[in-house]
């Protein structure tokens, strides 16, 4: 048999809001807002997420994070972050704060760590593609997830272990909007192929074997 591989996908219909009341800290309109949402679990590379933020955050002081995780390496991730005025870390969004929160977004974040380079494409990069938001993830270059960023131009990949790497992502992306505005298209554009929609009919064909 032959292994299929079926997204997850998302809705951008999940992140169409103007009401900012669910989101977890103060944003201006002109502020560029960076985020994790997520799981950090085995497969994913917290650590140097984590100490790239660190390094970075110092040179972005109007730049406010938001760091949602659980997970059994979550404190590789968080840990380095807690000094920073300028993150809010949580363990987990409710729905309302986690809509509105990917609808703000401006950079999301997300990391795979090498052992991981075929096992797992992370869901949050289909609800960051939904929500149109500019992608910095740290991943194996050979990695699905790297494929899906780069073949959509839709962010960033740095390798896991490349602090400065990817701490020089954060603070590019942070500071050209042009860059951020190109990123965000791409992921709105890449996103219409991940929609519940245009998954059932893979989901359908997938399934109809096992159903008889």
């Amino acid at each position: 048999p032959v292994p299929t591989v079926i997204p997850t996908g998302s809705d951008p219909n999940r992140f169409v809001t103007d009401d900012p009341s669910g989101l977890p800290l103060e944003c201006g309109d002109n502020q560029v807002l960076v985020s994790y949402v997520g799981n950090t679990g085995s497969v994913h590379d917290g650590a140097t997420l984590g100490d790239a933020l660190t390094r970075a955050l110092p040179d972005l002081p109007a730049v406010p994070a938001i760091v949602a995780r659980r997970g059994d390496r979550a404190a590789e991730l968080t840990g380095p972050l807690l000094e920073h005025s300028n993150v809010t870390v949580l363990t987990s969004l409710d729905e309302a704060s986690y809509r509105a929160t990917m609808a703000r977004t401006d950079i999301a974040l997300m990391s795979l760590g090498s052992g991981a380079a075929v096992a797992s494409v992370p869901s949050k990069v289909y609800a960051a593609l939904a929500a149109g938001c500019a992608i910095i993830a740290v991943a194996p270059q050979e990695s699905d997830l790297a494929d899906l960023i780069r073949d959509h131009g839709a962010g960033v990949v740095v390798r896991p272990g490349d602090v400065e790497g990817a701490a020089a992502a954060i603070r590019s992306l942070a500071t050209d909007s042009t860059a951020r505005s190109r990123f965000a298209a791409a992921a709105r554009a890449a996103a219409a192929d991940f929609t519940p929609d245009a998954l059932v009919d893979r989901w359908a064909a997938a399934m109809a074997p096992l159903l008889g």
